[in-house]
C-alpha cells in the first residue's frame, strides 16, 4: 500500500482505487447490477485494487469479483430505509 495521493474512479466496464477503501466498489456494483450493495467484508484497511467486467447480471459480476478479488458478492433480502426526491409541487 503506498503512502501518498488517493485516487479511483469507475467506467462501465472496470473500477479501480488506489490507497482507497471499498466504497468505490459497492458503488460501482450498485451501478453495474442495478441493486444496492452493503460491504461487509470486514475489510477497513486501504487498499490497491481493481476489477474489469462488462457483465451486468448478478452471476456475472460475482464471478468476476471472485476471480478478480477474492471477495464474494451474495444475494439477501434485507428491509431498508429509502429517501425519495420529488419535484416540489
Amino acid at each position: 500500500k503506498p503512502e501518498g495521493k488517493r485516487s479511483g474512479g469507475t467506467s462501465q466496464t472496470g473500477a479501480a482505487g488506489t490507497d482507497s477503501d471499498l466504497r468505490m466498489l459497492t458503488a460501482f456494483l450498485d451501478m453495474k447490477g442495478k441493486k444496492p450493495v452493503i460491504d461487509e467484508s470486514g475489510l477497513t484497511e486501504r487498499y490497491n485494487w481493481s476489477i474489469k467486467t462488462a457483465a451486468t447480471d448478478y452471476e456475472g459480476l460475482r464471478a468476476a469479483l471472485r476471480e478478480q478479488m477474492g471477495l464474494d458478492l451474495v444475494r439477501e433480502k434485507r428491509p431498508m430505509t429509502v429517501v425519495v426526491v420529488r419535484k416540489k409541487g
